[in-house]
């Protein structure tokens, strides 16, 4: 997977301590799932977007920062794109006039 430049990590069950952020993001994403779902457990899996969702858009105690913000700034840092030229209209809405 170099191209997309992930190192692959191999971690055992036992030591969830090598892979932290994902074990914590494991455990929120739990605790907010447990507080939507049905009694019977079985809509898990329609409630699950809403609920990243919410959690992407929740600011987090460490970095102030939402997920989205975060890797939007990350990217714009990174990022070599250049802005959009003068002579290319943009329009936000459907069906917009943008150049093909």
């Amino acid at each position: 997977m170099k191209w997309i430049e992930i190192d692959k990590l191999r971690t055992t069950a036992f030591d969830p301590s090598c892979n932290g952020v994902v074990e914590r993001f494991h455990r929120m994403l739990n605790l907010m799932l447990g507080k939507v779902v049905s009694e019977s457990q079985r809509d898990w899996d329609e409630r699950s977007p809403l609920v990243l969702a919410a959690y992407q858009a929740t600011p987090h105690e460490s970095t102030g920062m939402t997920p989205n913000k975060s890797a939007l700034v990350t990217c714009a840092a990174e990022s070599s794109v250049q802005t959009v030229p003068p002579d290319v209209q943009v329009v936000a809405r459907h069906g917009s006039n943008l150049p093909r």
